[in-house]
């Protein structure tokens, strides 16, 4: 199946796309009109103008979304707010070039046919009752998240529900509650679980390097897993709650029966992509003792996929979502201009003023739904990398642990918004079986609620195994 924005080439009315371009610039106009904030300079205040603007034509879609993702990169030299070379690198940088091979990873698993195997798996293993069957699909995706990364779950377990969708006969121009349903609920599930560990994302290792550079605290692998893993399955649990009520599938029981009979052999094929599959993971997992960057190990998996001829590049290059990516690269580029000219520190700082004489759930609360918000337009890396230098050296104003906010904010970066917030919200969105407003009406009350449920229970859980 040939993934690609559902809006990339449909026809819009002229009158519409002006309107919805003029709708997006003018609160720009009009925050660049407005005197320079206290405490804000004026390379920071034309940034915020220009990310209020990018971000209504991102939500509004005049043009498609990887266009605007251009636009960031021409916009930020444009008005001077970085040079050339700041602006476009970050298109580049290792975070996105990773994710473009683990979107490639995906699209190779799908040629190849394991993901028929994967819906054949979940079927074998939930049932045909809907309720059961997303269950397992949510906790399977969080869970596989905090191991793996979380584009490449969500690319799995969305191709493998192109199978099951073709034997209903639903396509994206047919979509539904149900289809809607489950091609929401991978990508929120698997964001949501990508905290559990150190290696399931990259704003896991950046808040601990944060902290142990604030004042020495070190959190190993272990001690990580054992004070974030619990968290996911209830932040998991959350998420399909709120996705089933919100969205109500209109199919409660698969009209599929589960396969009885042995499952073919694995192919060559096959058997050679999980054995290189598996070699590349190995390397992933030694890479702080082997000092291999990740996109090397991801470079040599996908040349020696392709060089033993198991996907044709062609194939792959066919079927990679590009409007979704570039989108993943401007969030990146918007990021750093917010460190970099100061705007995300003065965001951060009159948010944290408000905070001083709040219960500690509160609190905890309040500072997640403020990471998860800047998240939602940012990468989650570059969102922890933006929050967590201005929350951190407050810690012991606003009366908690530096090590609480450490484990805090890459959690709450985890739950993205809107569709633009995430590389797994973006890839299942390009399928064309939802749209933005649907996602953001689940995704925006799972945020809060997730956040809610982390906050609350890790009140509880940390008071008892935090040291």
């Amino acid at each position: 199946m040939n993934v690609k924005s559902p809006k990339m080439f449909e026809r819009k009315p002229m009158k519409t796309t002006l309107i919805k371009i003029l709708f997006s610039i003018f609160p720009g106009i009009i925050i660049v009109l407005l005197p320079t904030p206290d405490g804000l300079n004026n390379t920071g205040h034309h940034l915020l103008a220009f990310t209020v603007s990018i971000i209504l034509l991102w939500l509004t879609e005049p043009i498609p979304i990887g266009i605007t993702a251009l636009l960031v990169g021409a916009g930020l030299i444009l008005f001077k707010i970085q040079t050339p070379t700041s602006a476009w690198q970050p298109y580049a940088s290792p975070s996105v070039i990773f994710v473009m091979m683990i979107i490639m990873l995906g699209i190779i698993i799908n040629e190849v046919g394991i993901t028929n195997r994967i819906i054949s798996g979940i079927l074998k293993l939930g049932g045909r009752k809907i309720v059961r069957f997303s269950i397992i699909l949510a906790l399977g995706s969080s869970i596989l998240s905090s191991i793996l990364h979380d584009a490449a779950v969500t690319i799995i377990f969305i191709y493998s529900l192109f199978p099951l969708f073709s034997k209903l006969n639903i396509t994206p121009q047919s979509s539904n509650n149900f289809s809607k349903f489950l091609t929401i609920l991978i990508p929120l599930s698997a964001s949501a679980g990508g905290f559990g560990t150190i290696i399931g994302g990259g704003r896991n290792p950046v808040a601990l390097d944060f902290l142990k550079n604030f004042d020495g605290t070190d959190i190993g692998f272990f001690e990580y897993i054992l004070y974030q893993f619990p968290l996911v399955i209830f932040v998991s649990l959350t998420t399909w709650l709120i996705c089933f009520l919100t969205l109500k599938p209109n199919i409660y029981e698969l009209p599929l029966k589960p396969e009885k009979s042995t499952p073919n052999p694995l192919s060559k094929k096959e058997k050679s992509l999980l054995i290189l599959i598996f070699i590349a993971f190995v390397f992933w997992f030694i890479g702080d003792l082997t000092n291999i960057h990740i996109t090397i190990v991801a470079t040599l998996l996908i040349a020696t996929i392709c060089g033993l001829g198991l996907v044709d590049l062609k194939v792959i290059i066919k079927k990679f979502p590009w409007d979704a990516w570039l989108v993943f690269g401007a969030g990146v580029s918007l990021g750093i201009a917010s460190i970099d000219s100061g705007l995300g520190k003065w965001i951060s700082n009159q948010f944290v003023g408000l905070l001083v004489d709040l219960p500690t759930p509160i609190k905890l609360i309040a500072i997640g739904i403020f990471a998860s918000f800047i998240s939602s337009f940012t990468s989650n890396t570059a969102a922890t990398a933006i929050v967590l230098p201005i929350v951190l050296p407050l810690a012991s104003e606003i009366g908690l642990n530096p090590k609480i906010i450490a484990l805090l904010i890459p959690a709450s970066t985890s739950f993205v918004w809107f569709v633009v917030g995430s590389p797994p919200s973006l890839f299942a969105y390009s399928t064309g079986y939802f749209s933005q407003t649907d996602f953001s009406k689940v995704a925006i009350s799972c945020g809060i609620g997730s956040i809610l449920i982390y906050s609350l229970i890790a009140s509880i859980y940390w008071s008892l195994v935090l040291t």
